[in-house]
């Protein structure tokens, strides 16, 4: 049952390497404006979930690469940066707004 649940996690993290790819994207469009740091944040963050969805995967399947790492741990850790994750969100939102209003 817990191998089922390995491949719905892998499906996640191919969806995170997507997600990523397009954050670059991003951020190679608005370094031209100064509006990438959030971006490279951002993509750090997402850097931390897929290897957080990675070690559960294998988790799900016993195979243990950080021993000292538990199935807890990883979920706290996902749970803290995606707090994270959704602050930086918002700052780059206000700083795009910011801009703007600076351009009017």
């Amino acid at each position: 049952m817990l191998t089922n649940y390995a491949y719905i996690v892998i499906a996640g993290s191919v969806i995170l390497l997507v997600g990523l790819y397009f954050v670059f994207r991003n951020i190679a469009i608005l370094r031209v404006y100064g509006l990438a740091r959030p971006w490279i944040i951002i993509s750090v963050l997402v850097s931390f979930f897929f290897f957080g969805y990675v070690f559960v995967a294998l988790l799900f399947f016993d195979i243990a690469m950080v021993p000292s790492i538990t199935l807890e741990g990883l979920v706290t850790a996902i749970f803290f940066f995606g707090a994270i994750f959704v602050l930086t969100l918002y700052v780059g939102k206000q700083m795009v707004a910011f801009h703007k209003s600076q351009l009017l």
